[in-house]
């Protein structure tokens, strides 16, 4: 158990956290939730010991392990990947540390009874501490965090989202009862954010984590804590339940704040009547009763505009082939054989893991490096323009967001229009005169955004466009996107936004590419099933199935059985949702209802997923 019992802090008169009181279960799977400035690194940071208090206390239950892990750390070491990692395992370090000093000691003495005791002990402890088991299971976790083979590597040679990597790595391998995690996603790739997904699916071990994918939020946590205005309040659920609770509260919450208003300006009006007549002392009573109102504050959200662009001139049907493209660095091949098309209307995302070539594949086709093989062939009337991964290389530094903004070549937007969309993208009246130079990562994404959307092209390319954006921004993003005429190849490693907006996914695995139709979700579903059609006896072939949220009518006996239960879930389900309308947040039938949400949506993925293996099986 962590009990958080009055705790209060501030910066620079801003309070962050104002009295917040809580306990936490160490087997809760949590989402922390705040906007940005909410203090919910600050929160991680304090339950780890490294943030003092002003105010109050955070007491661990004894004997309850918990493991950091903080936004970005300096990792800089002389050893090997594999050797660094397997430092976490401090007890077995320095049994083998003995060891090595005993046998110097006997290389000097070696007829010390003692010392050839103290050996024999010593040994048998590195042996009790099952080394090689522990070295099995540090390789399987940096592979599956996408290090490969490359483990005899230095650390100091790595980037610093891979020196993340190694530093997520040892955190698993802790083993601990309760993870802080803040924004551990940061630095993967969207394969290694699915490995890493999985894992803390199959692990006990509870969590308070902030990260800015609802995928995670929905897959992973059955309880959300959100931060808001210095107050913590738990949600039952995962993130998307969450929403739909805190619309509800807060619309409760506007009805009350609406109801006050009028009470207060009743009263203030008959306050201001008694004063003018002969009832002056009513009119002080009055006042004090006023004065003591305990005053509703409606928390702070940031509007969502409606983002309006113009309609760009249409491109021919076929707007690229690439046909057996081939790239590499010296003697590093990144890809071969990769061939594809694109036509007009398709969003593709690129899969693949980091350092596969995803941009060195659009700094080709943007010809701005020349591919060792293949051709491009472009189609009739393509404009194009291109989001870069790094801003700082985009944005003239300078000059301020508007005057970013207005510098777009090909706009036609009025300065209206301009700051309409600026506006729709979260920078107010005050944010548009901030200089380049001075914005955070997710506002100068913002506003690269805006720029290449203000181009008007036909057809965009965006590497990673979601990096450093919060939810609330990726949500504008992919509103703009989506409502976009044209066509689309981007990077991103947010299966989320990928799944929202790809109608297709191309990959590239090095010696070849594969393009699929259908989301992130259908691409992994297509994946599994042809790895299957490839273990099955040769001459036998099966059909590979579209996946769909409808069920489709077998004759198998128990898929038909299956399909009923699955319709009846899906029904009950939608009742349920259905009565939150109706039912007061917070009420005894409320939570009753959010528990048997929670029952029936895990009995219906159990039953969907037994159906589909009936299907395979059949």
């Amino acid at each position: 158990m962590i009990i958080l019992k009055n705790i209060f802090l501030s910066f620079k008169n801003q309070p962050i956290f104002n009295g917040i009181n809580g306990h936490i279960n160490t087997k809760w799977r949590i989402g922390l939730y705040g906007l940005n400035g909410a203090g919910k690194s600050t929160l991680l940071k304090a339950i780890a010991s490294m943030q003092p208090l002003e105010k109050g206390s955070i007491i661990i239950e004894k004997g309850i392990s918990i493991a950091y892990m903080p936004q970005e750390v300096v990792l800089q070491s002389e050893r090997s990947i594999l050797a660094e990692t397997m430092l976490t395992f401090t007890e077995l370090v320095e049994a083998k540390k003995t060891v090595h000093e005993l046998e110097q000691q006997l290389h000097k003495e070696p007829g010390n009874i003692k010392l050839i005791d103290a050996y024999a002990n010593a040994c048998y402890t590195v042996t009790h501490l099952e080394p090689e088991k522990k070295l099995a299971e540090c390789q399987r976790i940096l592979q599956g965090l996408g290090f490969g083979q490359q483990l005899e590597s230095p650390v100091n040679s790595l980037s610093v989202g891979w020196k993340m990597r190694i530093v997520l790595a040892q955190l698993l391998l802790k083993k601990a009862d309760f993870y802080l995690f803040d924004e551990p996603t940061n630095h993967l790739d969207i394969v290694a954010k699915e490995w890493f997904l999985r894992f803390l699916k199959q692990n006990n071990a509870g969590f308070l984590l902030v990260c800015h994918e609802k995928q995670f939020l929905n897959a992973l946590c059955d309880r959300i804590f959100a931060l808001e205005q210095g107050n913590g309040t738990f949600y039952n659920g995962n993130y998307d339940t969450f929403i739909k609770q805190k619309e509800a509260k807060t619309e409760q919450l506007a009805a009350a704040f609406e109801q006050q208003q009028r009470e207060i300006a009743q009263l203030e009006k008959t306050i201001n009547r008694f004063k003018a007549g002969t009832r002056a002392t009513q009119a002080k009573s009055m006042e004090k009763r006023l004065e003591k109102i305990d005053r509703i504050v409606l928390p702070t959200e940031a509007k969502k505009v409606a983002v309006s662009f113009g309609t760009p001139n249409p491109s021919g049907k076929q707007v690229l082939k690439v046909t057996q493209l081939a790239h590499s660095f010296g003697n590093k091949l990144l890809f071969k054989n990769c061939s594809f098309s694109i036509e007009r209307g398709n969003k593709i995302a690129i899969v693949a893991p980091n350092g596969a070539g995803k941009t060195t594949l659009i700094n080709i086709i943007m010809q701005k490096i020349k591919p060792v093989e293949g051709v491009l062939e472009w189609g009739n009337n393509v404009t194009c323009a291109l989001f870069d991964q790094d801003q700082l290389q985009s944005l003239d530094l300078q000059k301020s967001v508007f005057e970013n903004a207005t510098a777009v070549p090909n706009a036609s937007s009025s300065v209206k229009h301009i700051r309409t969309i600026l506006g729709s993208f979260l920078f107010d009246a005050e944010a548009i005169n901030k200089k380049a130079a001075v914005l955070s990562g997710g506002e100068r994404n913002r506003l690269g955004m805006i720029r290449v959307l203000l181009q008007n092209a036909n057809f965009l390319i965006l590497d990673e466009p979601t990096n450093h954006l919060d939810i609330p921004s990726k949500e504008i993003l992919l509103d703009a996107l989506v409502q976009y005429q044209g066509t689309i190849l981007f990077v991103s490693h947010d299966q989320d936004f990928v799944n929202q907006l790809a109608t297709h996914i191309l990959e590239l695995n090095g010696e070849k590419s594969l393009l699929l139709h259908g989301s992130y979700d259908d691409y992994i579903y297509q994946k599994e099933h042809l790895a299957r059609m490839q273990d099955l006896p040769s001459g036998k072939t099966q059909q590979l199935p579209k996946k769909s949220i409808s069920i489709e009518k077998h004759n198998n006996t128990s898929a038909k059985l299956l399909e009923k239960k699955i319709t009846k879930l899906e029904t009950d389900i939608k009742k349920i949702e259905s009565s939150f309308e109706t039912i007061l947040y917070g009420t005894p039938a409320f939570d009753m209802a959010q528990e048997k949400l929670i029952i029936l949506q895990k009995e219906l993925e159990k039953e969907m997923a037994a159906w589909e293996a009936c299907i395979e099986n059949k």
